[in-house]
Formats: structure tokens, sequence, C-alpha cells
């Protein structure tokens, strides 16, 4: 079945042609992002989708070149046409809008392209979700920001009803430099949804000023940049059969030893924004800085009152650590 449009086609076959390497390799959550990037109309199959799409794009290279216009439901050399002059306009912006939208879809593919099936939902992403997320696409063209964009419709195919629409709205509207800033200050984040940092003593992390702070805020990934005690947590784990407080970030677990009930963490509180944004982003490993830095402000912290303080490279699947095998360790004040 033909599309309605030549903007339809051509998105679709600038689309897969950027997909050719995925197509003998299709699991669950490549196939649902097909499903939403092609037109259902089209075909349910997704091989015949793609190859639909690759019968036409003889015919869309000629209008991308600007040989052809689409009118009428057929093509038409452009000194035919009487709207030749307004047509190349609106061509332009087409095509950059179908390229921008090539570009965030295939960073949803490659977010995608290795989770297993099991991991992903059998529900169908809402259409209104889709359809807000498509619209933005089209006019997001920095790459820092389409690898965000393009990993919010993966996690959202993952497990949809994941991604709340205003994070949406607050994300399409990020800076690639506050993108990056982010991505700095990502191996500061634990799991209690704290950006770990020292407000009160203005102690911040190497490079990074109060200032970055407050644009963190402004652009919505933390709730305020100020001394609130934002962060808590009475989870528990096992260094070397003695039990200590456990604190988790994305590539490391800080054990801590205090008579207190809870650890408390200093920083500031992320927004719903700020979660799925480091869901969603790559983890870094964290700097030797950045592990003393988390180490101190926790170990300062007046409530905690630490004996001893370990820092482990994180296992998977596993609470039991060796004391032997810490990175980093802070010990008894008295000693």
């Amino acid at each position: 079945m033909a599309a309605d449009n030549p903007a339809d086609i051509k998105m679709n076959a600038k689309v897969s042609a950027n997909f050719d390497p995925l197509i003998k390799a299709t699991p669950k959550g490549l196939d649902r992002l097909f499903s939403l990037a092609f037109d259902k109309r089209e075909a349910d199959n997704l091989r015949y989708k793609m190859l639909l799409a690759a019968q036409t794009q003889k015919e869309c290279q000629q209008i991308l070149s600007g040989e052809s216009v689409f009118e009428n439901g057929r093509l038409i050399p452009v000194g035919d046409s009487e709207n030749a002059k307004s047509w190349s306009i609106l061509q332009i912006e087409a095509e950059q809008e179908g390229r921008n939208l090539a570009g965030n879809i295939l960073m949803a593919a490659e977010a995608l392209k290795d989770t297993p099936d099991e991991q992903v939902s059998d529900k169908e992403v809402d259409e209104d979700f889709f359809a807000r997320w498509r619209r933005e696409a089209k006019v997001i063209g920095n790459e820092e920001i389409q690898r965000l964009w393009g990993r919010l419709l993966a996690e959202e195919i993952i497990q949809p009803n994941s991604v709340p629409f205003r994070v949406l709205d607050i994300l399409k509207n990020i800076s690639s430099a506050e993108a990056k800033l982010f991505r700095r200050l990502d191996a500061y984040i634990c799991d209690t949804g704290t950006l770990v940092c020292d407000f009160t003593n203005k102690y911040y992390p190497d490079g990074i000023e109060f200032d970055d702070y407050i644009k963190l805020q402004e652009c919505g990934f933390i709730v305020g940049a100020n001394n609130f005690i934002a962060g808590r947590s009475d989870n528990r784990m096992t260094v070397s059969g003695g039990q200590y407080f456990e604190v988790n970030f994305a590539n490391m677990v800080v054990a801590v030893d205090t008579p207190s009930d809870a650890v408390i963490i200093q920083g500031a509180a992320l927004t719903s924004a700020g979660k799925v944004a480091h869901k969603i982003c790559d983890h870094d490993e964290p700097s030797m800085g950045a592990i003393q830095y988390i180490c101190s402000v926790i170990w300062n912290e007046t409530f905690n009152t630490p004996d001893r303080l370990l820092c482990f490279r994180k296992k998977v699947a596993s609470s039991n650590y060796s004391q032997e095998a810490s990175i980093f360790e802070l010990h008894d004040r008295n000693e």
C-alpha cells in the first residue's frame, strides 16, 4: 500500500537505510520499535515493510535531489511543476525532519538491540506518547540529545508508562551543554535519588561550581541547590561477615559501619526527569577523585559518625564483599 504523502515514504526509506544491518536480527524490542516507526497500514510484517521502503528509495532520491516533486499521487519533474519553488523549501524542511527522526530512532535501536526479549514488556507503547516523542524527534539534530531522546523511547518500549509525559516536556528543552554536565555528575548519583554534594560547606567535586547545580535545577534535573539533606539508606550488606549499611551507585557501592540507624547522604534530590535521565544514560567508571569525594561527604556527615567506610566495585547479584577487595577505605576517627 502506498503511503499518503512523499514525506512518509521518504522517512521510511531513510530509516530503513540506517537499519539495514539490523534486518537479520530483530529481537522483541527492535520489532516494537519498527512497528512504531513504520505506518501500520503499510504491512504487519517487518521484513515486508523494509522491502517496501527500499522499493521506493529510487523515487525518494529523486525528490531529495530536487529532480522531482510528488503531486497528486505521482512524481513530476521539477521543471513541469507549478509549485516547484515552494515545494523545494518544504522538501528541505521535510528532509531535515526525516534525518533527525531517523537519527533519534537509530539511537533507540542501539539501546534495544541487546535487550533480552524477556525484559521487554508485552504491553504496547501508548500512541499519544509516541506521537509526542516523534514530534520532538523531528527537530532534535544534536547527537548528544538524540542519544538521550532515543533512549527515552527505548525505555518506554521496554516498560510502557515508565516515562511520564512531563519528563518528555522537560528533556526536550535541555541543551547539549546541560546534557554533558548531567553526564559528568552522573557518577555522583546514588540509588536514593540523590546527587551527592556538600552545600553546607561549599564542598564540590573538582571542576564543579555551585552555579553548575543551579543550571541542573533550572533545566529540571534536580529539585534544588541548597543544604537540604536529601538521601537516607537503611539497606544492609555483608562485608567479611560483618553488617554494614550500603549506598549504591551505578558502578560502585559504599559500605558504612555506623552506630546510627541509617546512612544520611547530603546532596540534591533528583526530579522525576533527573531519575529517568540517570537510568538511561551511559554510566562511566567513576574516577578515584569522584570516589574519594563521595566517600568523604558521607564520612563527614555528622549524623553518620561512622567507624569505618569501604568502597567496592559493584558485583552482579551479590551483597557479600570482602574487606580486602575494597578500592577505597576510611578508618575509625580514633585510630
